[in-house]
């Protein structure tokens, strides 16, 4: 499965190669919440950090969400080609199809994290990539991104229409962004909304980045939980997607 896995990652990565300017242009709506609204807002006192570090991590989750979800989009470019059918129809695992797709959406993902972290030190937004911490939040951000762009496979199957599938991502986008600890702490939203974030598996990969770029700090205990839900939202997200792919494949 592992060779199928990478065939399909590959071909996926080829496509990706054909329009490059995509990764900027998806940069700029983060761009304008790190410069204007990390600018207006003050929580020093709350967090220990200026804002903009403070947000910092959030911001680059939701990045991440949007590139992630989005990923799904091609698999109605395929449908529309008859490409899916034929790979359906093809002796492949259909978690091989959902994870190679998935980890060339950790690709994409992974050099537009790096060009938001660029400019935020251009901004001079302070964050401390030592090499520890970068390997660590590459992995906890790879984990994440597996699973967003699981679901975004699966509304792409679901969703009849390019037009909705465009709508219902927007959708998902915003609300992971409000409904998280993204631009402010847990303790600051209502007891219902707390809720929802805790729900979120968005929450967790912000804590874990925040505490490994903003805070500098290792704590084993809190990390751990951080990547056990990722971990499990992954791995439910690829096992649900690959059930949706063996249904339409047998249409």
């Amino acid at each position: 499965m592992l060779r199928e896995t990478l065939v399909i990652c590959e071909k996926e990565l080829r496509s990706m190669s054909h329009s490059p300017t995509d990764r900027i242009l998806r940069l700029i709506r983060p761009m304008i919440w790190l410069i204007l609204f990390g600018s207006v807002f003050k929580l020093q006192n709350v967090t220990g950090v200026n804002y903009q570090q403070f947000m910092l991590p959030g911001i680059l989750v939701n990045t991440l969400v949007v590139s992630a979800i989005s990923h799904g989009i091609t698999l109605k470019w395929e449908s529309d080609l008859g490409i899916l059918s034929r790979l359906l129809a093809a002796p492949v695992a259909r978690t091989a199809i959902v994870l190679g797709k998935a980890l060339s959406s950790v690709a994409k993902a992974s050099i537009e994290g790096i060009l938001f972290l660029i400019f935020a030190w251009f901004l001079q937004i302070k964050f401390y990539p030592e090499v520890t911490s970068s390997l660590l939040s590459a992995v906890v951000l790879s984990v994440f991104v597996i699973g967003v762009s699981s679901w975004g496979m699966i509304l792409a199957i679901l969703l009849k229409s390019k037009e909705a599938y465009t709508g219902v991502v927007g959708l998902i986008a915003t609300p992971s962004l409000f409904a998280s600890n993204s631009l402010y702490n847990l303790n600051q939203m209502p007891q219902w909304l707390q809720f929802v974030a805790e729900l979120n598996p968005a929450t967790y990969a912000v804590d874990s980045i925040r505490r490994l770029l903003i805070y500098r700090s290792m704590d084993p205990g809190s990390l751990a939980i951080d990547v056990a839900v990722l971990l499990f939202f992954s791995a439910c997200s690829v096992i649900f997607t690959a059930l949706v792919f063996s249904r339409i494949g047998r249409r």
